[in-house]
């Protein structure tokens, strides 16, 4: 069979971003369960937590450092090949990581190789799904999109921890949680191959300079120009990263709120992080069945507002199972935001610029949590309570949240994209419209 019919039998159209994603949500279990997993293993072999700090320390760092440059390549390459060497990629690194401890055994080094691994090729996997849903799926359906996105990574998360634990003390170990891995791997692999995702035309990405170096450079240099000169993108990321700052280190201060302030054990704290959990799942099936506001940046504007609110109210209400309820809605209301926040950028920012712009949110976001963790652990309990911190931090989110809703650039940007609203077919975002919309975006 030749080439150019073995992709005229590729799935396209809406078949295709069912398929993918269904391949992506075994893929995202996958890998939550080998995190879930190496994590056990160092902490049971060492007893470190220091060992554990780095661990997480590496995965943020591989985005901080090398997501900008991961997302110039997002953009000069086609999305569905990306993706599909990343996830090949991955299952390599897991079948090799797995062959190696049946050998050698486990090691810490080894154990912070397998993450790096694999976190490399979630640099390129990440913006490339991102910068291709638009382009498989009509702008009206793009908050569901994301939400299905949302609902199998946060379900993911929730699930690999207690299955990966009935899988230990059934008696696998890191060796064989591996392999299972790098099954889940192939299986996004063939749901890619399966598809096909339209190509950026290539004028749209940045051509090759006079050296590599320089061509490289040139496109991150690009990226940041491109948020920096469309000011209402700028401080809609400028938000979220404050958000994160001031969010982030809820993960430190909720076990010293249950013990400090509720007086209380590991089951109110178990019944926090279920809260956490179902907000995560209740936020993307809101997004699945309603697909989000027609302005965008409002919704955006008023989410964060509410999530702050209730962030302000777990730290301060006496009673515990308000706390509860309370966290669960601050995580429910986030994740709604963060969805509509990529159905925004995936419909403002040209098609060639959109794994750049989604590293660069990557980024951020990898950067702020452990410095908000770091700030929360150095801050609470012996220089400001963990409530009072977490309540101050809900404060200061509402004063952010006005700050952003006062500035020209985001009301022009909340006025531009009410009236594409109106106006949106219900067609994929693809490049020509795309340009259409914002013929100003042609070249950087």
């Amino acid at each position: 069979m030749s080439l150019r019919s073995q992709r005229s039998r590729r799935l396209s159209g809406r078949a295709a971003f069912p398929t993918i994603a269904v391949g992506q949500t075994a893929s995202a279990f996958g890998s939550s369960l080998t995190l879930f997993a190496i994590a056990w293993t160092v902490w049971s072999e060492y007893r470190s937590g220091s060992a554990l700090a780095v661990l997480w320390i590496l995965v943020a760092l591989v985005y901080v450092i090398a997501g900008p440059f991961a997302g110039v390549y997002v953009d000069r390459w086609d999305r569905r090949t990306t993706m599909l060497g990343a996830d090949i990629f991955s299952a390599c690194i897991a079948c090799a990581a797995a062959l190696a401890i049946a050998v050698d055994g486990f090691s810490l080094f080894g154990a912070y190789a397998i993450v790096l691994g694999l976190s490399a090729a979630r640099i390129f996997h990440g913006p490339a799904f991102a910068a291709a849903i638009p382009l498989l799926v009509p702008d009206r359906h793009l908050g569901r999109a994301n939400g299905v996105v949302e609902f199998s990574q946060g379900g993911s998360r929730l699930a690999a921890p207690a299955i990966g634990g009935l899988l230990l003390a059934a008696g696998l170990d890191l060796r064989h949680i591996l392999l299972l891995d790098a099954l889940t791997f192939a299986l996004a692999a063939v749901s890619l191959a399966l598809v096909r995702v339209p190509q950026v035309p290539a004028h749209e990405s940045r051509d090759a300079a006079t050296s590599w170096l320089r061509g490289l450079t040139a496109d991150v240099s690009a990226g940041f120009r491109y948020v920096w000169t469309r000011r209402g993108l700028f401080w809609l990321l400028m938000l979220f990263a404050t958000v994160n700052l001031l969010g982030s280190g809820i993960n430190v201060l909720l076990p010293q709120i249950v013990t400090l302030k509720f007086d209380a054990g590991s089951g109110l704290f178990g019944a926090m992080e279920a809260a956490m959990g179902a907000g995560v799942l209740v936020g993307a099936l809101v997004m699945i069945v309603w697909a989000g506001p027609r302005s965008r940046v409002a919704g955006i504007l008023i989410g964060l507002a509410i999530g702050a609110f209730f962030q302000l109210a777990t730290g301060l209400v006496p009673w515990a199972p308000a706390a509860v309820i309370a966290l669960g809605c601050a995580v429910t209301a986030w994740l709604i935001v963060n969805t509509i926040q990529t159905s925004l950028f995936q419909t403002a920012v040209a098609p060639g610029m959109q794994g750049r712009v989604f590293a660069l949110r990557r980024t951020l976001e990898q950067f702020t949590w452990p410095v908000s963790s770091l700030a929360a652990g150095l801050l609470s309990p012996t220089l400001v309570r963990p409530d009072v911190l977490l309540a101050l931090g809900g404060v200061a989110m509402l004063v952010a949240v006005a700050v952003a809703a006062s500035s020209p650039s985001v009301r022009a940007l909340t006025r531009e994209w009410r009236s594409n609203a109106a106006g949106t077919a219900d067609v994929p975002v693809t490049a020509a419209n795309q340009l259409a919309r914002a013929p100003e975006q042609a070249q950087d």
